[in-house]
């Protein structure tokens, strides 16, 4: 019964996310699930914990909700941004040839698809043709160096 809770709680941060991203915020969808998340984590957390006390299952039932929270942020960044995800979706409209999904996905429309999303997510700016990062995209930037140093991946040339 416990689980009713955050099972709860996760069907309503996905049902606000979903409005979220479709209102005019000056901050990007993932930011706007971890904000809408975590308010549904707490909420269900004071609820589990009003009803239940301060208990093991309380504690096994927020960890489910965290489970379920970031199995949905992977899932929706890796749809956001996958290449196998926005052909399927290109599809799913209708029949295409590979020179269509060639000239979609080239070297110069990848390039130009990563930089816009950069651009959106506040991590880079484009000032007369010429992109630089924002104080974030510096943060991401240092924070991603030390994650290869971290797992022994080479960095880009």
């Amino acid at each position: 019964m416990i689980l009713l809770v955050p099972g709860a709680a996760m069907s309503i941060a996905v049902l606000l996310h979903a409005a979220a991203c479709r209102l005019p915020l000056p901050f990007g969808s993932v930011i706007r699930f971890l904000i809408i998340g975590s308010v549904c984590g707490v909420a269900a957390i004071i609820v589990m914990i009003t009803e239940y006390g301060p208990t093991a299952d309380v504690v096994g039932a927020t960890l489910a909700f965290a489970f379920a929270a970031e199995l949905y942020l992977f899932l929706f960044t890796m749809t956001l941004a996958s290449v196998s995800a926005n052909t399927l979706a290109l599809l799913s409209r209708g029949p295409a040839s590979a020179m269509d999904i060639n000239s979609l996905y080239g070297d110069r429309a990848m390039a130009t698809l990563r930089i816009e999303r950069l651009v959106t997510t506040g991590l880079a700016q484009e000032h007369d043709g010429v992109i630089s990062l924002t104080p974030r995209g510096y943060v991401a930037a240092r924070l991603f160096a030390g994650l290869r140093t971290a797992f022994s991946h080479r960095a880009l040339d």
